[in-house]
């Protein structure tokens, strides 16, 4: 399950795309198009970007450094999504979920209700699913509400795709 370029540019449009490190709306410390920071790469100051190391301490990070670490980012939670997903699903779907995995996490998909009712057939279940996952630090976010509704138009392919990169609604 691959990401469309439409998709891409939705989650980069909720995501936003900032060169340095910043707090996201949990107070996680975050880079690029929402890349989480482990622990190690705290640490370090280091990101391991198409193989090579770089530090995003030293300088803000390049829209190519940028956009490498989402396609890393990406990738992993799209190997996640195809491997936990049991039911064929319309490109619009796939990106209004990657989208919400790229955000909740693979193990939070994984253990999730939504997951659950998708993979029984339920794919009406899906968009109320959705709006289930829009708070941080146990209080709803405004931002993940609009987000979740931007999903959900998404899964039932009301989604226009034409948000311009940048515009975050994740705060």
């Amino acid at each position: 399950m691959q990401m469309s370029e439409h998709g891409r540019r939705m989650l980069q449009a909720l995501e936003g795309v900032r060169a340095t490190p910043y707090l996201d709306v949990a107070g996680l410390e975050t880079v690029g198009c929402g890349h989480l920071l482990t622990a190690d790469e705290q640490r370090t100051g280091v990101l391991s970007i198409a193989g090579v190391a770089v530090s995003y301490r030293a300088r803000a990070l390049t829209a190519r450094e940028i956009d490498q670490l989402l396609a890393q980012d990406l990738a992993a939670c799209e190997r996640a999504l195809t491997d936990a997903v049991q039911v064929e699903l319309a490109p619009h779907q796939a990106d209004a979920l990657l989208s919400w995995v790229f955000n909740v996490g693979i193990t939070a998909m994984r253990h999730s209700t939504l997951l659950s009712h998708l993979n029984a057939g339920d794919l009406d279940a899906v968009p109320d699913e959705l709006r289930r996952w829009n708070r941080a630090g146990g209080h709803v976010i405004r931002g993940l509400t609009a987000r979740r509704e931007r999903e959900c138009a998404c899964w039932e392919g009301r989604e226009d795709h034409g948000s311009s990169p940048g515009q975050a609604l994740n705060g």
